[in-house]
């Protein structure tokens, strides 16, 4: 059996070329005691030539594989899984003492960004670019004069993620078409990192910095990261109230009063990572219905057209990224967070005249 430090990590991609060979190798360590994998996607045929799997494997989620592989040499090792894009998941629940990922595109990245610097965790990112055999590993450090990801984006990279609205539904990235080796040289280097954040070896770690091997030269170069003041992130670490009950137990009009305002003036609710939409409409016939939802827990189908039997979608004129408590009716301050789609994990944000609050949601 192996021994382990008591300690956690959440590693999103995990079934990816890179995350794959991360997440076993991590598993093997000793290192932990709590592993949460992230990753919304089912193992294809494809992925037996640039991913760690057997061809037994295709056709199943890609979390429950790694898992079960897991259990198999590690089963004291408790192993947690979330079969969804990290932007759905919420983010209390990607909280460890290491997030880890190893995911395609900037979205996610932009997303994972954020969430490790609000919740104050170190975040150790991996990629690989098929072209030129590159592997690459950054490290960033949860403090807020610390430069963050998108500190380095172009305007061009951030204009990509700009255009899309909050209701969207999380884009499905280009699969990098790196080779199986350079995954595992990228989730190797990515796991020499997180182990020494694991057991305090700070020394020599890259805090602040990133690693880049260009294996077609064996070359490596590592450069550190400088916090921009043009960066559209505000580099926030939050101090996270956490509640005791659970979604169905807290009411949106409870929810506003959670922090009473000094001067009596309404409060107002942000939702992390979530715009809320507050009507749903017909594509084929234009019938309207309210309703207060997260936009990224509606699930596809899951309001259908009494006439046409049509999914109503959400416009995003329809769609707000803050409720005010006086811009509900009676009937909508009585409904539960759970109503709306949020659950454990998920944190919200109440602003008023005596500042921003930040809440995440317990129970089961």
């Amino acid at each position: 059996m192996m021994t382990s430090s008591g300690k956690s990590m959440t590693y999103v991609g995990a079934g990816g070329n890179i995350g794959s060979h991360a997440v076993i190798a991590m598993a093997r360590t000793g290192s932990l005691a709590r592993l949460l994998l992230i990753d919304p996607d089912v193992y294809e045929v494809r992925n037996l030539a640039s991913q760690d799997i057997a061809r037994r494997d295709v056709g199943r989620r890609k979390v429950d594989v790694l898992a079960d592989r897991i259990h198999r040499f590690n089963p004291a090792l408790q192993v947690d899984t979330i079969a969804e894009p990290v932007e759905r998941v919420p983010v209390g629940r990607l909280r460890a003492d290491v997030i880890a990922s190893g995911v395609d595109g900037l979205a996610p990245r932009s997303w994972i960004n954020r969430a490790a610097r609000h919740l104050g965790v170190r975040w150790v990112d991996a990629g690989v670019r098929a072209e030129g055999l590159l592997a690459r590993v950054d490290v960033f450090e949860p403090t807020t004069d610390a430069a963050c990801m998108e500190c380095a984006w172009s305007p061009q990279e951030r204009a990509a993620l700009d255009i899309r609205y909050p209701c969207d539904p999380p884009v499905a990235p280009t699969p990098t078409g790196a080779p199986a080796y350079l995954g595992l040289l990228a989730g190797s280097l990515q796991c020499v990192e997180c182990v020494k954040l694991l057991h305090g070896e700070t020394r020599h770690a890259l805090l602040g910095r990133q690693i880049l091997v260009d294996a077609s030269a064996h070359r490596h170069y590592v450069s550190a990261r400088r916090s921009s003041p043009q960066c559209a992130f505000d580099h926030r670490c939050w101090s996270i109230r956490p509640l005791s009950s659970p979604a169905g137990a807290i009411t949106l009009g409870r929810a506003l009063r959670l922090t009473p305002s000094p001067d009596g003036t309404p409060s107002r609710m942000r939702i992390y990572g979530n715009a809320i939409v507050r009507r749903i409409v017909c594509p084929t016939c234009s019938d309207s219905q309210e309703t207060l939802q997260i936009a990224s827990r509606i699930e596809d189908g899951s309001h259908a057209c009494t006439r046409c039997d049509v999914a109503m979608v959400a416009p995003g004129i329809d769609t707000t990224d803050m409720l005010g408590y006086d811009d509900l009716t009676v009937k909508q301050r009585r409904v539960s967070l759970r109503a709306m789609g949020l659950r454990q994990g998920d944190v919200f944000s109440i602003e008023n005249s005596s500042g921003e609050t930040h809440f995440e949601i317990g129970g089961r």
